[in-house]
């Protein structure tokens, strides 16, 4: 979505995003009297704008990957909305391929990085004496 028209509108929004009150986020803007808060929350674009710019703050405002991840993000909460084993699932994925777009993840492990190292093989005597009873 892009930047709200009204700058006004905009600076509430950018407000809201890092956390302020709706009556803090009214005077923050710039906005004349008490609040009339209700107002500006209700404008057309208000919600998916602040929803839009906190998901720009917490993935770190990364231009680069960001609508992917922002995607993907979506794609997640519409997962986990399924409320099923499947759904959670997908969501799992989605959100970890985030993560990791972000480098809040280690790169997936590939081939042979997934099977631990095998130790040589016991004799019969050894193995006797690393897991017989004691006496």
């Amino acid at each position: 979505m892009p930047t709200l028209i009204n700058p006004l509108h905009e600076a509430y929004a950018r407000a809201r995003a890092i956390g302020h009150s709706k009556n803090a986020a009214y005077k923050e803007a710039g906005f004349a009297g008490s609040g009339n808060s209700k107002r500006v929350e209700g404008i057309k674009g208000m919600a998916e704008r602040i929803r839009e710019l906190c998901d720009h703050i917490y993935w770190g405002e990364t231009p680069d990957i960001a609508p992917v991840i922002n995607e993907l993000m979506r794609l997640a909460r519409e997962a986990g909305a399924f409320q099923t084993a499947a759904g959670m699932v997908a969501a799992k994925g989605l959100l970890a391929e985030a993560a990791r777009l972000k480098g809040r993840l280690a790169e997936p492990l590939t081939g042979e990085q997934h099977i631990a190292p095998r130790e040589p093989p016991l004799s019969n005597a050894d193995w006797l004496a690393k897991h017989a009873p004691s006496r």
